[in-house]
């Protein structure tokens, strides 16, 4: 009786896959705000360095990835290449887009303080992370957008029970 309880617990919770392994609370949505919290509030407060802009989207994109990882559909395989390509997608935009705004946004970050310091910062971190999170989801998931997924599948219910 408690084994049905700690199953349907995990059930209803979404910490299960579709093939009832148990997904880390780290690689959950409902985890993403605790551990992604972190990441933003570094994106937000670190020094404008080309070293912290390189290094937090690189750490937020490596999370991003995990994610979508962590919550893939296993009705659709995935081969190690997909991961990578995806992976590597996901931080080649990110690093692109947050390079490039930082070089345009050097003159100003330079004598930038406080309140102005930190609107550069998140304009820069959120351009580069909303860039790269689109790229993360898109290129790490083409294999189930090419390929579909398997969206409801019941073998327990009877035709009876309709």
């Amino acid at each position: 009786m408690k084994s049905q309880v700690i199953d349907a617990y995990y059930l209803s919770s979404g910490a299960v896959k579709e093939n009832s392994e148990l997904i880390p609370r780290v690689g959950r949505m409902s985890g993403f705000l605790a551990a992604n919290l972190p990441i933003t509030f570094a994106l937000l407060l670190a020094p404008p360095t080309m070293f912290n802009t390189i290094f937090f989207q690189w750490v937020n994109q490596s999370y991003m990835a995990g994610l979508n990882y962590a919550n893939k559909n296993d009705s659709c395989k995935f081969t190690t290449q997909d991961m990578l390509k995806g992976y590597g997608v996901a931080v080649t935009s990110a690093l692109l887009v947050a390079i490039s705004l930082r070089k345009m946004t050097s003159g100003l970050t330079k004598s930038a303080t406080g309140t102005r310091l930190l609107v550069l910062n998140a304009f820069v971190g959120s351009c580069a992370a909303g860039s790269a999170s689109y790229c993360n989801t898109t290129s790490m998931r083409q294999a189930e957008i090419t390929n579909g997924i398997e969206v409801f599948s019941s073998p327990t219910l009877s035709k009876d029970s309709s």
